[in-house]
């Protein structure tokens, strides 16, 4: 009492400060305002009217600290008021608006059920799958549905999708080649039956190598050099059947005429006239190759599904070839138009992803997916897959019982793009599970597609490739079928055994002769050889067109002269001679 007694004489005798003037007439205002309470003015008029300052250090204090206690109130402010928008703008809890629709009738129903993941046809995006199993599931759960997330099992690949293994197929073609070296060397020693077994064996590697196989240029080479062992023994009937073989692989061949004999190229010529004659078949690659390379005898003819029509008869190598695997094979073509599944799309189909990214689903596929809901403590479990097509997007849900292994198959539902209508097809699915408690309707799983009427590979459209190929017949006329004293034509057999020796019957010579003793030069760079696809016997000079017209001129020109010189010397006609010479006479003594 006596300090405030003592405070009080001296703010009496000079009067209160200056400083709380200021602060009771300028600065409160603005506090009281903003701090919406007028405790902050009794505070302050309490301490001047006890003539307590805080303030009397420093003059500028309480103006910085008013002005940080004003800016966190009107941050603090808007932000309140966005929370309080907020919250009128979110959605209402449905256990607060419709608390009968909660927990009461989960435990009513007794329904626990487990959903995976939805599985994309196509170019399907995923997460429009989640987005479609969330609406769904959100939907159950207003009709007391308990409802749980499952995982899909991963996909094991044993191996890659096609026929190829790609180590076996380089192996072959590595012992191909080998072979195929080998035969060229016998077959420039002229040893015809090693050469003919070594060509023979690197064709068959050829074709058991066709998954590593990008040209047939190899292939090629074996044909013919086979063609050439049978001609150089003299078996028209084999070279004409291997020289068929080249041209169906390879119809566009041009023969150097520096390596092979005009007679071998004019044979060559004609079997391809005769075989492009019989005509022409196709091939198609179906839908289950789509966006796939299709390669035929080494030429790229397009993207999977391919009809490729045009081709010769006979063998073709065939390879397809995709990120996810490689189909070949050595087909042979007919007349009427082959088709090859390559089944490059869906992978090896080892588990249920895979199987489901084929619009299918089997047996042990259910089994797999009943095991993984019966170890998760559910009653049954929902799958499915969905695709988009144009604004639409088609989903199709089945759902397990994982004890029998039985599904019932929900009718199709139309998804717009956007989802708008999630709500009115989901009631579809609503009733569907309702059923379970009363009676549900299970059945075996089929194989008929999960999404009918949906193909995971009509995304690719069928291309046609169309192949033009022409020959002309050959001008000249082959080898001889006959001997010119009128025999029979001549029948050649290939035996290895033999030697390298041909036996020739029903011609003049007859007999057995030897294919090494013709002296005549040899086009192909080797020692001395015997064509039996040579022209026929030379003819008469006499009967060349062009002797008789010159035997003609020649004689006629010499007739002319011989006349003209008996006419002068007779002195019948004058010698076209100058008359003017000099006569010499010479005198000997």
């Amino acid at each position: 009492m006596t300090t405030l007694t003592a405070q009080k004489s001296i703010f009496g005798a000079f009067g209160p400060p200056n400083y709380i003037k200021m602060f009771e007439n300028r600065v409160l205002a603005p506090l009281s305002t903003c701090g919406r309470s007028g405790k902050t003015i009794a505070m302050f008029n309490r301490d001047a009217s006890l003539g307590i300052c805080q303030m009397k250090q420093s003059r500028f204090f309480v103006s910085p600290l008013s002005l940080l206690l004003t800016a966190i109130l009107l941050v603090a402010g808007p932000t309140q008021a966005q929370r309080d928008d907020d919250d009128i703008l979110s959605p209402a809890d449905d256990d607060a608006l419709f608390p009968q629709t909660g927990p009461e009738k989960v435990k009513e129903l007794g329904i626990k059920i487990g959903f995976f993941p939805l599985v994309g046809l196509g170019d399907a995006d995923s997460k429009l799958g989640k987005e479609i199993n969330n609406g769904i599931r959100q939907e159950l759960r207003g009709i007391g549905v308990d409802t749980y997330k499952l995982r899909l099992p991963a996909a094991k690949r044993s191996k890659r999708v096609g026929n190829v293994s790609m180590g076996t197929h380089k192996t072959k073609l590595k012992a191909a080649q080998n072979f195929l070296r080998r035969g060229k060397n016998s077959l420039k020693k002229l040893r015809f039956k090693s050469a003919n077994k070594s060509f023979r064996s690197a064709v068959k590697h050829f074709e058991a190598g066709v998954g590593a196989l990008n040209s047939t240029d190899d292939v090629v080479t074996a044909y013919l050099g086979l063609a050439e062992a049978a001609a150089r023994q003299g078996v028209e009937t084999k070279t004409i059947k291997y020289l068929r073989k080249v041209a169906a692989i390879a119809p566009e061949l041009k023969m150097d005429s520096s390596i092979y004999p005009p007679p071998f190229i004019r044979t060559f010529q004609s079997a391809r006239y005769d075989l492009f004659k019989e005509g022409f078949g196709s091939l198609l690659i179906d839908e289950s190759a789509g966006g796939a390379e299709v390669m035929i005898d080494g030429q790229v003819m397009g993207t999977a599904p391919l009809r490729v029509s045009g081709l010769p008869f006979g063998k073709h190598f065939v390879k397809v070839t995709s990120l996810r695997g490689t189909f070949a094979k050595v087909i042979e073509l007919g007349d009427s138009e082959m088709t090859l599944s390559p089944q490059l799309l869906g992978g090896a189909a080892s588990g249920p992803v895979d199987e489901m990214a084929n619009n299918k689903l089997t047996p042990a596929g259910i089994k797999k997916l009943g095991r993984i809901i019966q170890q998760s403590s559910l009653d049954y479990g929902v799958v499915g897959v969905f695709a988009v097509q144009g604004n639409e997007v088609p989903t199709s849900l089945m759902i397990i019982n994982p004890k029998g292994g039985e599904v019932i198959r929900v009718p199709k539902l139309a998804f717009d793009g956007d989802l708008l209508n999630l709500s009115i097809e989901s009631v579809t699915v609503l009733n569907a599970i309702q059923d379970l408690k009363s009676a549900p309707n299970f059945s075996p799983i089929g194989d008929r597609p999960l999404l009918r009427g949906f193909s995971s590979e009509g995304s690719f459209e069928l291309s046609e490739k169309k192949l033009r190929y022409r020959a002309k017949k050959p001008r000249r006329r082959l080898a001889r079928g006959g001997d010119s004293s009128g025999g029979t034509p001549r029948r050649g057999s290939l035996a290895d055994d033999d030697g390298g020796r041909i036996i020739e019957g029903g011609g003049s010579s007859g007999g057995r002769r030897s294919s090494l003793l013709d002296e005549e030069e040899d086009t192909f760079g080797r020692e001395t050889r015997r064509n039996i696809l040579d022209e026929s016997k030379p003819k008469p000079i006499t009967e060349e067109p062009w002797f008789w017209p010159t035997v003609i001129g020649g004689g006629s020109v010499i007739g002319v002269v011989g006349l003209s010189s008996a006419l002068i010397g007779l002195g019948v006609v004058p010698s076209p001679f100058p008359k003017d010479s000099v006569a010499v006479e010479v005198t000997f003594p």
